[in-house]
Parts: C-alpha cells; sequence; structure tokens
C-alpha cells in the first residue's frame, strides 16, 4: 500500500528504452533542478506503462513554500 502524496505526473507517448531515459533526462533538468515550488518527499518513484504505448512516469512531490505544488 502506497502512502497519500501529491503525485507529478509526465506522460509521453511511447515506452521504448530510449525514450523513458530521454523522459527522465528532461524531468531531471527541468523540473526537479528548479525546485522552486516544491520538491521530491519519497525515495521511490512510479513508471506507468499504457495498453496505448503510453508511459507516465509519477514523482511523490511535497510544496517547499507552504502551499500546495500547482
Amino acid at each position: 500500500c502506497l502512502s497519500e502524496y501529491t503525485w507529478a505526473v509526465f506522460r509521453f507517448e511511447t515506452f521504448t528504452s530510449e525514450a523513458v531515459q530521454n523522459a527522465w533526462d528532461c524531468i531531471k533538468r527541468e523540473f526537479l533542478s528548479s525546485g522552486e515550488e516544491c520538491g521530491v518527499t519519497a525515495d521511490y518513484d512510479l513508471e506507468y506503462y499504457l495498453s496505448d504505448d503510453s508511459c507516465e512516469i509519477w514523482i511523490p512531490v511535497i510544496s517547499i513554500l507552504g502551499k500546495e505544488p500547482s
């Protein structure tokens, strides 16, 4: 059972290993490195491989400004 979190969800249209790695690179460069509104709150993340050949990466986040992430 997972704890309740606020999740940042990133969806992309293919789930080849290269596409997943490129998505992670983009998330780290453009979302996680900014650190302006929220930070990662758990030691894990989720990758959902959907039946329509798309993928979602879910990262649990917490506000660092005292407000809910947008």
